[in-house]
C-alpha cells in the first residue's frame, strides 16, 4: 500500500510492508519496523502533518539505541489511512503491556538513575501508550522488600533501572517468593523452579568497570566442580570426558554468562550450540595492570584473546560449586564466608557455592533476537 506524502517538506513515498514502513526520500530510504514505532501523533492544519516517533536500532558494532522521529505530511483522507493502518499493524506486531511498574535505583547510572527514569525512561513508555507507576529506592534492601509486598496483579511487567546489584535484589526475592508460592525447596539442588509469570525489563545503569580495581584483590583456596553436559567439555577437542571434573585452584573473581559470548573472530559454525548451558570464565591470580587490560579486551571479545590469557579457565557449563578449603588462612575465615555476588555482598553459613543454570524461569522485555553481526 502506497502513499503519496511529503517528509521534511519533499514529496516523499510511504509503503506499508508486512514488517515495516519503508520511506522513499529523494535518493534514500528509511524502514522502520512496527515493535519499534512508538507513537503517530496528529498534527493539524488543512494539510495535515503527523509525527511518527520511533526507536533507531544501530546495528553491531556500534550497537546503540535512540528515540527519533519523521514528521509526515499528508491530506486529509492519506491521513486517516495512514492512521488507521499503522495502528493496526503495531497491534499485530506487538503485545504491548497497558501498566508497568518501574522501579529505580537513583545512584545507578553515576548517581544518574532518576534523572535518567524521568528523562528518558518514563516518556519513552509515555509515548508508546503505557501507564507507569515508579517507584525510586530510598534506602539499603528497598528492592528486596519492593518485591515481596508490591501489588504485581495490577500492573503487567516490570522495569528495573540499574546495577547489577539491584537487578540481582529484586530477581532473587521474586524467584524465592515465587518457589515458596510453588512449595519448592529451593536448598535442593534437583528441584526444577517454578516459572515466575512476572515479565521483566532490564535497564542497565552498572557501576563503571573502573570501580572493581580500587580495592585489594582478594584470593581464596578452593575445591572447585564444574558440571558437563553429557560430558562434552566447551574447549577441550575431546568430544568426551567426565561430566563432572573437580580441580583444587587459588582464584580472585568468577564470571558467568547466561547468554552465548560473541567472539568477533570465531563464527557460528564453530560455536557448540548452547543446549541449556552458560559460559564459566574462572580467573586466577594475576597482576592488575593484565586485569585491567583483559577487561578492557572484553569490550570486543575474539576467542585469541580468551585463549592467550593463561589466568583464567572458560567452560561451558550447567553448574559449578566452589568450596573454599581450609587451607586458607585462618583469620580469613568469616571473610571466606563472605561472597561479592552482581555488587552485593552475601554472607554464607558453609564455605560451599552451589550455582545452576535454571532455563526459561522468566520472561523479559527485549527486542534482541541475537547475536546482530549474525543476522
Amino acid at each position: 500500500m502506497d502513499f503519496s506524502v511529503t517528509v521534511s517538506g519533499n514529496a516523499s513515498t510511504l509503503i506499508i510492508e508486512e514488517e515495516y514502513i519503508a520511506i522513499n526520500e529523494k535518493e534514500t530510504q528509511r524502514q522502520i519496523i512496527y515493535e519499534n514505532i512508538l507513537r503517530l501523533e496528529n498534527g493539524s492544519g488543512g494539510r495535515r502533518t503527523s509525527r511518527l516517533y520511533y526507536i533507531q536500532d544501530y546495528p553491531f558494532p556500534d550497537y546503540r539505541l535512540t528515540k527519533e522521529y519523521v514528521d509526515i505530511g499528508a491530506d486529509e483522507e492519506t491521513h486517516v489511512q495512514l492512521q488507521k493502518s499503522i495502528s493496526e499493524k503495531i497491534k499485530i506486531a506487538t503485545a504491548r503491556p497497558r501498566k508497568l511498574a518501574v522501579f529505580v535505583n537513583p545512584i545507578g547510572g553515576q548517581r544518574r538513575g532518576k534523572q535518567i527514569c524521568d528523562e528518558v525512561v518514563v516518556p519513552i513508555l509515555t509515548l508508546a501508550g503505557i501507564e507507569v507507576n515508579v517507584t525510586v529506592s530510598e534506602k539499603s534492601g528497598h528492592g528486596k522488600e519492593f518485591a515481596e509486598t508490591y501489588d504485581f496483579k495490577s500492573v503487567d511487567g516490570l522495569v528495573i533501572l540499574g546495577g547489577d546489584g539491584t537487578i540481582s535484589e529484586i530477581f532473587n526475592a521474586l524467584m524465592r517468593k515465587t518457589q515458596s508460592s510453588a512449595g519448592l525447596d529451593l536448598n535442593d539442588h534437583n528441584t526444577t523452579l517454578q516459572k515466575m509469570e512476572l515479565t521483566i525489563g532490564i535497564i542497565p545503569a552498572a557501576v563503571p568497570f573502573y570501580y572493581m580495581f580500587l580495592k585489594s584483590i582478594r584470593e581464596i583456596n578452593v575445591d572447585i566442580t564444574y558440571e558437563f553436559l553429557d560430558g562434552i567439555l566447551h574447549h577441550s577437542k575431546e568430544d568426551n570426558i567426565d561430566c563432572q571434573v573437580k580441580q583444587k585452584k587459588r582464584l580472585i573473581n568468577v564470571m558467568a554468562f547466561t547468554y552465548d559470548l560473541d567472539f568477533e573472530d570465531y563464527t557460528k559454525e564453530k560455536q557448540r550450540e548452547k543446549n541449556d548451558q552458560f559460559d564459566l570464565l574462572d580467573y586466577t591470580p594475576c597482576s592488575r595492570f593484565d586485569l585491567i587490560k583483559h577487561f578492557y579486551n572484553l569490550v570486543n571479545l575474539t576467542k585469541e584473546h580468551l585463549d592467550s590469557v593463561n589466568f583464567i579457565t572458560h567452560n561451558k557449563v550447567t553448574s559449578f560449586n566452589l568450596e573454599v578449603t581450609e587451607d586458607n588462612n585462618p583469620s580469613e575465615q568469616e571473610q571466606n564466608l563472605r561472597y561479592n555476588i552482581d555488587g552485593e555482598i552475601y554472607s554464607i553459613k558453609t564455605p560451599n557455592l552451589f550455582v545452576k543454570l535454571h532455563p526459561r524461569c522468566y520472561n523479559v522485555y527485549s527486542s534482541y533476537t541475537g547475536p546482530l553481526r549474525w543476522s
